[in-house]
């Protein structure tokens, strides 16, 4: 975006809606959030032209995107609260959904990642993850995501260690993994059924994780709770 090239563009202003872009030296207005989305847009725009596509008809084409369900999705509540439901499942992914919020949020605003790590799957990224939510969220609540065969808490706790890393000259107060004897702060208040960790980073933090049901029980995803905790309906009532 930044260097000479044959097609760049530029990002204008960004808002929870959207962004406006100068494209090739247009401006355009398109349904995407990021400096990865512009990115992508840019691509895409490249492409079309030397292909030999025409470039308003290009541009107007991208105007009229839209993304997918579940990447970098706006969920709006009546009381005004946003979430942003997105599919980041990597260190990487997460960061750049993180920092692209900041770039968004006033200095007011908090900004609360809810995020998880699969069962059975790269173990690596775990500690990675946990130490960039909580570094770059205002809270980070780390939840149970699809454990398949493996102990939640234990992935938890493999999260936990990234948090740990980041904070180890301070080492976080560790709730019971149920909540029955957990302490929260007054920034956090979590549910019943809850368990709560303390930060030191940027004040009073909290990463606090939901209680696994049984065997047989469904753990809600991270779209779930961020549409509960917008006040928005669930995805069902929506469509």
């Amino acid at each position: 975006l930044r260097t000479a090239a044959d097609f760049n563009c530029k990002i204008v202003e960004m808002l929870f809606d959207g962004m406006l872009l100068r494209m090739d030296g247009s401006e355009v207005w398109v349904n995407f959030l990021g400096r990865f989305n512009a990115c992508n847009l840019l691509a895409v725009y490249g492409a079309a032209r030397l292909l030999g596509a025409d470039k308003e008809e290009t541009l107007r084409a991208l105007s009229a995107l839209r993304s997918v369900r579940g990447r970098f999705e706006p969920v709006r509540s009546a009381s005004g609260i946003t979430a942003i439901v997105d599919y980041a499942h990597t260190p990487d992914a997460l960061e750049n959904v993180i920092a692209t919020v900041n770039d968004i949020r006033k200095p007011s605003q908090q900004l609360i990642a809810v995020c998880g790590c699969g069962g059975d799957r790269d173990r690596a990224k775990r500690p990675e993850m946990g130490a960039i939510a909580s570094r770059d969220a205002s809270i980070a609540i780390f939840t149970s995501d699809n454990p398949r065969t493996e102990d939640p808490e234990e992935i938890l706790d493999e999260i936990m260690a990234g948090v740990r890393a980041l904070s180890a000259h301070r080492r976080p107060r560790a709730g019971h993994p149920h909540g029955r004897h957990a302490g929260a702060s007054e920034r956090h208040n979590p549910r019943r059924g809850q368990g709560t960790r303390d930060l030191p980073d940027r004040g009073a933090r909290e990463a606090s994780f939901r209680r696994p049901r049984g065997a047989g029980g469904g753990v809600p995803r991270d779209e779930s709770i961020a549409r509960r905790a917008a006040g928005c309906p669930s995805k069902d009532a929506i469509e």
